[in-house]
């Protein structure tokens, strides 16, 4: 639970469709084939294939193997576009000319269709992204017609096959949507080739692992200073244990170790505090996440933030084209609908409430509780009542085959006092699943009556509850309720060690096989359908599982163990008391490599959330960090002090970074020993005459728009080789020692006059009585990429700071604001951090208009490939089931929605009449492109953004601030 991310060309991908309304799929076995050179078909409309030699078709990594051609027929039958040989190669590359188109026709009639391909070289381009930030420049596509005669279709069943066989074990590869679709379909093609590596079901493992996208230096950045890189390496919720296939289940779970590493002791932490705890905390169990909202409107507030801004940030760290739709499938389980009802009688009857779980599996399935402290219980319980019984309701007139019924029992209490009576409603699909309670005063809803027990006994002491925990305790002191709180989030050191269990982790992995095999028996589910075949278990085969069941009329395939790939059953709910050895031994891989990484003690996680109109802000602690932690070499230079008041950031700064130096560190002592070394002076140049930090601002000025222009005109590194010297930012070192920041100097020049003699020229210069230095290479010194002519570094030392730029108006305009300030008394503007911790990042979106010209490549990449590629398991299942809605086939066969790039806001996909295709709505398809949101559009939304960064106690604080810009 990270608190806060394909290669055949294009739809040749997935290869070869019928036209809309065509009748599905089959072979009787009077099937014609066709197998041959793109180049010998027959065209109908008079057009050619061209001259475009430049085509990457089947290339691997990126949004480019989207860019080539497609076919697909007019009527029954199958085509593919593939490469010229059966041979898989991941940067394999050839023209439209040289690859082979292979269909399947029905017996008796000619085949009719259209090979959509780039026009003749020359042609207009297509730019992908906005204007002037083009992740990609490609050919704009034609659509050419063609027909097949039955005497030309003298290929056999086997070349067919083999050819269908390379597409489809590409498609799996990419690892797109419906991955298991193409699984069966390899697995039923390999079986009727006969080759001896024929398998029942293929899993590839990066499709169990989920897809892994290529991360920017921009990513990089904001994952460091939000605190995301301290979670992930912290929980590794990605980390699974694959154990060997087979064996028997007869070592008792109990006997497995656990995670040892020590836990903190917090007594001397809380001694003599006292901070106000939250009401619900009592309820809580320690051993697991909570989420709590000081009152209903704050619980809104997060959820209106999460829509506005969370999808399309979502999308930047955790890529991908499914979206489970994850709080609408649960909100519609567990019978909590937020619509205008709920946001009316929420703020009357709800004084506040929290959200806790077992386990952070929300996408595939988890135990969720909603536990509310309310002025009037009656009302709010009556109202959830009703809920229930409207959503029996609902599913009884569906009349779809699935069926609900209420339920209702009562847990006994170890105190004696009277049980605790609960009901439900559940439905055989457990698209609602939904137990309440109420006890000591709190309404529980969830959708686990595993969960709802802990919960009630929590409250009632008979478990361990956060609010007898003192690390809880703690966090509350540091993050005290009310003052605009909107959240609190906590991950105990009970809960952490709850998910690096053996119970949580081995229960993962057969939960993910199980996944893997529901998936197979619902895509041949839906073959079966597709072929007008009876869906029965002798038709879907067997893969591994033979406990489900068939729910609603056949629509779904349902485990009463497992679940189903809607939903699979929570792991506080499985019966898992045994393991196998391999079980076992892979387990002990996890937990021995997992403590290794704790040098310590192994702590809590706490985040807190305040959101208002005006944005957001955010403040996390991660306690402790890792020992291979890459925030280690920053921690090193930074050392433990922290930021005390910036005081040379000019007023009309767009960007700010600062950050502590630690001048007995390991770093600047190295650099202190290498300038010694190079100008040939005993013992080591001394860094300590350094104040303890350094900032870097970035003026506003003409040069962030004309590069802005650079690169929309496509000249962008043209711009910055000749315009480098122009760069308007300016360090600036605090200094505490004069003398010793002169030696410094003078062994850096004498270290260059040393490397490089006769290369650079010192002139030194006056400004305001005050002088200072540039250095400039001399004439014709060269440069390659960079004009070094017209380079130069200006400094100047001054008694309380060392000021470097290469800019000589700007370093003059910096001595201006010293000596402004040294008359007011005091030294610099007075100016403080918003965030006095270790390191500091602040700008305004005008900085990332030349930032994101280094990140909007990576943004549109990932957002085009993760949103095309749903496009083939939706176009094949338009070709299997004419005149249905293939995203909700997908969606119930698969429990996941194919939104698109997880965007939200009305994103989806749309058949493309002219382009026999689906498109996104967002960016359209690869033949057809479509301007959607980039990176600078999200930018555009912020009017600042400040992170900051504090190494404290071996762990980590973080903290962000964004002011979104009004309206």
């Amino acid at each position: 639970m990270n608190l806060l991310l394909l290669a055949i060309g294009y739809l040749s991908l997935f290869g070869g469709e019928s036209a809309p309304g065509a009748a599905p799929a089959s072979d009787t076995g009077r099937s014609l084939y066709f197998v041959a050179p793109a180049s010998s078909l027959s065209w109908t409309d008079g057009g050619s294939l061209g001259a475009h030699a430049e085509l990457v078709e089947w290339r691997g990594g990126s949004t480019r193997p989207y860019l080539g051609p497609y076919a697909v027929l007019e009527g029954a039958g199958e085509v593919y576009l593939v490469p010229p040989s059966d041979t898989f190669n991941e940067s394999f590359a050839v023209d439209v000319h040289s690859a082979r188109i292979a269909v399947r026709l029905p017996a008796g009639g000619a085949a009719r269709g259209k090979l959509f391909t780039p026009e003749e070289s020359g042609a207009d381009s297509v730019f992908f992204g906005e204007p002037g930030f083009a992740l990609e420049r490609a050919p704009a596509f034609q659509a050419l017609g063609f027909e097949i005669r039955p005497d030309q279709c003298t290929a056999t069943r086997e070349e067919f096959l083999r050819a269908r066989l390379t597409h489809d074990e590409r498609l799996l590869r990419l690892n797109a949507p419906g991955s298991a679709w193409w699984r069966m379909r390899i697995d039923d093609t390999k079986r009727e080739l006969g080759p001896p590596e024929a398998t029942n079901a293929i899993i590839d493992g990066r499709t169990l692992m989920g897809n892994r996208w290529t991360r920017t230096d921009v990513d990089d950045t904001f994952e460091l200073f939000t605190g995301g890189r301290a979670l992930s390496e912290n929980l590794q919720l990605d980390r699974m244990i694959l154990p060997g296939p087979g064996g028997v289940a007869e070592i008792e779970l109990a006997s497995l170790p656990g995670i040892e590493t020590a836990s903190y002791d917090w007594k001397a932490s809380v001694e003599g505090k006292h901070p106000e705890l939250d009401p619900l905390s009592e309820s809580i169990p320690e051993d697991q996440h909570a989420i709590f909202f000081p009152s209903f409107d704050a619980f809104l507030s997060v959820i209106e933030e999460c829509e506005r801004q969370g999808n399309q940030w979502y999308q930047i760290a955790e890529p991908s084209s499914e979206d489970q739709a994850v709080r609408r499938r649960y909100e519609r389980q567990m019978c909590l609908p937020l619509n205008a009802v709920t946001k009316t009688l929420g703020p009357l009857a709800i004084q506040s409430l929290a959200l806790t779980g077992s386990d952070p599996f929300l996408r595939t399935g988890t135990d969720l509780a909603v536990v509310f402290q309310s002025s009037t219980p009656k009302i709010l319980f009556d109202y959830l009542v009703a809920q229930q019984q409207s959503a029996l309701a609902q599913i009884e007139q569906a009349a779809t085959g699935v069926q609900a019924q209420a339920f209702q029992g009562a847990f006994s209490l170890a105190d004696g006092t009277e049980p605790v009576a609960w009901q439900a409603v559940v439905s055989t699909d457990a698209s609602v699943r939904a137990y309440l309670a109420q006890s000591k005063g709190m309404i529980t809803v969830s959708n686990s009556l595993a969960q709802l027990e802990r919960v009630v006994r929590a409250a009632h002491k008979e478990l361990p509850s956060l609010a007898r925990s003192d690390e809880y305790k703690f966090f509350r002191d540091r993050y005290p309720r009310g003052t605009g709180e909107s959240a609190f989030v906590l991950l105990t050191d009970a809960t952490i060690r709850r998910w690096c269990s053996p119970r949580w982790r081995i229960g993962m992995a057969r939960r993910t096989q199980v996944a893997a095999w529901l998936a197979d028996l619902e895509a041949r589910r839906l073959a079966c359908l597709a072929n007008a075949k009876e869906v029965t278990r002798e038709n879907l085969g067997h893969t591994g599982l033979d406990n489900f069941e068939f729910v609603g009329n056949g629509r779904s395939i349902h485990s009463k163990v497992w679940g189903s790939t809607r939903f699979m059953r929570p792991i506080l709910e499985l019966d898992l008391n045994r393991v196998t050895t391999a079980e076992r031994d892979a387990y002990e891989r996890y937990r021995v490599r997992y403590q290794s990484r704790w040098a310590q003690f192994f702590d809590p996680i706490a985040l807190r959330l305040d959101v208002s109109p005006d944005g957001f802000q955010g403040d996390l602690t991660v306690m402790p960090l890792i020992a291979g932690t890459e925030y280690r070499d920053l921690r090193e230079w930074c050392g433990e002090s922290t930021l005390q008041g910036l005081s040379y950031k000019p007023e009309n700064a767009i960007g700010h970074f600062a950050m502590t130096l630690d001048p007995e560190g390991r770093h600047l002592k190295e650099f202190g020993s290498m300038l010694s070394s190079m100008g040939g002076q005993a013992g080591s140049v001394s860094t300590g005459w350094i104040d303890g930090r350094v900032e870097l601002y970035a003026h506003e000025d003409a040069f962030w728009t004309e590069y802005a222009e650079a690169e929309a005109a496509g000249n962008d590194e043209q711009f910055i080789g000749e315009n480098f010297h122009r760069l308007p930012i300016v360090v600036a070192v605090p200094s505490k020692d004069p003398l010793r920041m002169a030696t410094l100097l003078t062994a850096m020049r004498t270290a260059s006059a040393s490397a490089a003699p006769g290369l650079l020229t010192w002139t030194t210069l006056e400004h305001q009585g005050q002088p200072y230095v540039c250095i400039r290479p001399v004439k014709g010194a060269g440069g390659g990429f960079i004009d070094l002519d017209e380079v130069q570094i200006c400094y100047a030392a001054l008694p309380s700071v060392w000021l470097v730029t290469f800019r000589e108006d700007l370093l003059k305009q910096a001595l201006e604001r010293v000596a402004a300030n040294a008359q007011k008394g005091a030294e610099g503007s007075a100016q403080s951090t918003w965030f006095a911790g270790s390191a500091c990042l602040e700008f305004s979106p005008r900085l990332p208009l030349f930032l994101y010209g280094f990140g909007e490549d990576g943004f549109l990449e990932t957002a085009l490939a993760s949103t095309w590629a749903a496009l083939p398991i939706l176009n094949e299942l338009q070709r299997a089931f004419p005149g249905q809605d293939a995203q909700q086939i997908y969606a119930e066969s698969f429990g996941a929605g194919t939104l698109g790039s997880g965007q939200g806001g009305g994103a989806g996909f749309a058949w493309n009449e002219k382009w026999s295709s689906f498109e996104s709505t967002l960016y359209g398809l690869p033949a057809a492109p479509r301007q959607g949101p980039t990176m600078k559009s999200l930018l555009a939304q912020i009017e600042r953004l400040a992170l900051g960064i504090t190494f404290e106690q071996d762990g980590l604080r973080a903290k962000a601030r964004l002011q979104r810009v009004r309206r």
